[in-house]
Formats: C-alpha cells, sequence, structure tokens
C-alpha cells in the first residue's frame, strides 16, 4: 500500500452526517456509495481509530496472492499501484457480495415504478445495484489484468529485440575475427 502524509486540512463547508446502526450485515450502500462497518465494532473488540482487523487481513490475503499469482515485482511502483487497485477491487468486491446476500440474494430489488389511482406505489422488479456495481468492478478488473498483460508483452518483446541485436551483433564480430 502507498501512504500519504496528510500535511494541511482546510475547513470548505458543514455537512449533516448520519450515525447508522445496520443489523446483520455491516456493509450497505449509502448515497451510491458501497459502506463498510467493521464487525469487531458490535462486540467492542474494534481498535479505535485503526483499519477494520477484517479487511485488514483481507487486503493481507489479497495483497500476498497477487503478489504470488502476478508476478508483481515489488521494486516497480506501476506494478505495485496495479497490486493495491487490484486488492482495492478484491475488498470492494468481498463488500458488495456480503450485501447482496442479505439484501438481494435475488440478484434484483424492488423499484417504484408509478402510483396509482389511490396513491398506492407499484412496484417492479430491476437489477440490484450491488450486482450492478459488482460487473463494473469486474469490468475494471478485467481491463487492469490486460493493461499488465499488455506491458509485460511490450517488456518482453522490448527485451527480445535487445538480446537479438547484440546475438547480431555478436555474429558479426565473429565473422570479422574469422
Amino acid at each position: 500500500f502507498l501512504i500519504d502524509d496528510i500535511t494541511s486540512v482546510e475547513f470548505h463547508s458543514v455537512s449533516e452526517v448520519y450515525d447508522i446502526t445496520v443489523s446483520d450485515n455491516h456493509t450497505f450502500i449509502a448515497q451510491d456509495i458501497l459502506t463498510h462497518n467493521c464487525p469487531f465494532y458490535q462486540e467492542n473488540a474494534a481498535p479505535v481509530g485503526e483499519p477494520c482487523l477484517v479487511e485488514v487481513t483481507i487486503a493481507e490475503y489479497w495483497t500476498n496472492k497477487y503478489m504470488e499469482d502476478l508476478d508483481i515485482n515489488p521494486n516497480s511502483i506501476s506494478e505495485l499501484h496495479t497490486l493495491s487497485r487490484l486488492v482495492e477491487i478484491s475488498i470492494l468486491e468481498n463488500r458488495l457480495t456480503m450485501y447482496m446476500s442479505i439484501h438481494n440474494p435475488d440478484l434484483t430489488m424492488d423499484v417504484i415504478t408509478a402510483v396509482d389511482d389511490n396513491g398506492n406505489e407499484i412496484y417492479n422488479k430491476a437489477s440490484s445495484i450491488a450486482f450492478e456495481q459488482r460487473e463494473r468492478l469486474d469490468k475494471s478488473k478485467l481491463k487492469i489484468l490486460e493493461s499488465l498483460s499488455a506491458t509485460r508483452e511490450k517488456k518482453m518483446k522490448l527485451q527480445i529485440n535487445a538480446g537479438a541485436a547484440v546475438n547480431q551483433s555478436s555474429h558479426l564480430l565473429n565473422i570479422k575475427d574469422s
């Protein structure tokens, strides 16, 4: 993970915020933002001011897994950035999966589509917002992996071409010596 130090904080405006409690599932969508509460908080075991232990463990797992599976070079800032984004996507996918398992197990949700003459709401089924966000994350992950693959392929071609040029000049020197 890359860590940026906060050098200053500037006041912009006052906004109203809310504190909510979500039973069973600590992952929820608020104004199209996928949020998460550490499950240790409910047990009064969450370390105050520290990251959620569950997500730290998940981040560590995915970091190690991607480092190994994708053979990430720890000296390459671009590969570390790619790794960081993949880990972030994996954590968001985990949150979405937990959310959907409780709120949208059939991957749909009820949406108000009209109101009848008596003022009663008429609902229809629609694709779950969480499912759609999960689809976007999958596409994003695929693009990142394709980009990593293309970058590595380009590097390999450059190395092969450089090696061929060295071999060719060595061959010419051998002919000259002969």
